[in-house]
């Protein structure tokens, strides 16, 4: 009797545990529907406004001080040079969501998808820019002489909100530990399946090249980012472009369906089960927002270790990147998916393989499989090292005599914890933790956009005031 008694109060607990579990996931998912996107969206359009539709007045400008001055000399000598703070920052927006999150955003929202995620990235420069810039104005130099910001250090130095710098930094740094685990598991499952590579071995593997190269520092991070993201998404542009070249009869057809489901529920409703309207707006706004990383507030934390004069030089490097990670490359991913027909022909369960299969219309299956696999090792790796590089400045802003090495460890370890375990409650507190991280930071920002309008404009007469010369 007393084992029966015993039984049935385990099982009513383990019931308990599951319901607190779902509600828990519910609320999440609800959350990261239409309240976040009223946020993120909304504070980007907020921000497009006040600066006058920055990202769209200055693109030719951006354009000739990034890709035009790729190859001029960088004259400050031990210093991170600007297109390096750039591929670090690319590194940390490439990663998993651009070959899965976005195959499983088509399934559940249709083609329209591509057309939402393309207006919440045009829209978010808006907030990159400014979040860039105000890392430039408020950054300050560590113990190191280096230089260090990010949005705990707007919030402080700019606001003197110091409890809520305090929380961010907090929140930012457990966050990226489950962010991190989310990442390697994505690879422990991809090489499991294409290579029945034990998900032991793969995250010890993942521990030690990762290590190698954070041990170094960000400048040892920076100058393997700017070689090595440019090979890797180069060499998935081109594979991608591949896919495409090969199924270009669809094309016309593809972008019609991308316009026409962005505003009409999907004809094949049967086959994707959020295809209606509010589905695909939500799908592609959430996976533009979590591409682009425009109102979490990171990518500034790698762009404010450059040591430039003005605040804009800098944002126009994080305008190249959401033109890169979001609109390119994630582009690039959804038109492989559409034109192939994959999208059409496999389950709920095989989404995340969505782009294996595409190539496998080209290629042999298991050959499709691994190119997968390599593709995704890549873009976590990079992930990865910025991650820790990110949780390192958190650390520093908490606690400025920590000890980095102990840092690093800690963040290596969730490596290993990611590619052994299973990560569907985690992906819910990562969820979680990216809205407590949203929230201030987005607030922040728009309390600290007249600072940004203000240096804009001295901009535009200094820039006014040379041509008059």
């Amino acid at each position: 009797m007393e084992c029966l008694i015993e039984a049935q109060t385990t099982q009513s607990v383990k019931f308990k545990e599951k319901s607190v579990v779902a509600l828990f996931t519910r609320v999440c998912e609800w959350l990261w529907g239409y309240p976040m996107i009223i946020v993120l969206l909304g504070g980007g359009l907020f921000l497009t406004i006040r600066l006058r539709f920055i990202q769209f007045r200055i693109f030719r400008e951006m354009l000739k001080e990034t890709i035009g001055s790729v190859f001029t000399k960088n004259k400050t000598v031990g210093q991170i040079t600007p297109f390096a703070a750039f591929s670090s920052a690319l590194g940390g927006t490439i990663g998993a969501n651009n070959i899965i999150g976005i195959p499983l955003a088509i399934y559940f929202g249709g083609p329209g998808v591509l057309f939402w995620m393309w207006i919440v990235a045009l829209i978010g420069m808006a907030t990159m820019i400014t979040e860039i810039m105000l890392g430039q104005m408020y950054k300050e130099k560590n113990q190191s002489g280096e230089w260090v910001g990010g949005p705990a250090y707007y919030m402080r130095n700019g606001l003197k909100w110091k409890k809520l710098a305090f929380c961010y930094a907090l929140i930012l740094f457990l966050q990226l530990f489950v962010s991190i685990m989310v990442q390697s598991n994505a690879v422990s499952v991809s090489l499991g399946h294409s290579a029945g590579m034990p998900k032991l071995i793969t995250g010890v593997a993942l521990m030690i090249v990762t290590a190698l190269v954070v041990f170094g520092g960000m400048k040892r991070i920076s100058r393997v980012m700017s070689v090595f993201v440019p090979l890797m998404a180069g060499l998935y542009i081109a594979a991608t472009f591949w896919v495409i070249l090969s199924h270009t009869a669809e094309l016309r057809a593809i972008f019609k369906e991308i316009f026409v489901h962005a505003f009409t529920p999907s004809a094949a409703l049967g086959l994707f089960p959020g295809a209606a309207i509010a589905g695909t707006l939500r799908w592609g706004l959430s996976r533009g927002l979590y591409s682009s990383e425009a109102g979490l507030g990171t990518s500034a934390i790698a762009h404010s270790a450059t040591d430039v004069k003005k605040p804009l030089t800098q944002a126009y490097w994080g305008m190249l990147a959401v033109i890169v990670d979001t609109l390119v490359i994630c582009t690039l991913t959804g038109l492989t998916v559409l034109c192939s027909g994959v999208w059409k022909e496999h389950s709920e369960q095989e989404v995340s393989s969505l782009v294996a299969y595409a190539f496998a219309t080209l290629i042999p299956e298991r050959a499709a499989a691994h190119m997968l696999s390599f593709f995704l090792t890549l873009f976590v790796l990079s992930t990865i090292m910025i991650m820790i590089y990110y949780g390192e400045k958190q650390m520093e802003f908490l606690r400025p005599k920590t000890k980095m090495p102990a840092v690093r460890l800690f963040y290596l370890s969730a490596i290993l914890a990611g590619a052994v375990c299973s990560v569907k409650l985690v992906w819910t507190l990562l969820d979680f933790f990216l809205i407590l991280i949203v929230i201030p930071n987005i607030l922040a920002v728009i309390k600290l956009s007249p600072a940004v309008k203000k240096a804009l404009l001295e901009h535009s007469r200094n820039k006014s005031n040379h041509l008059n010369e």
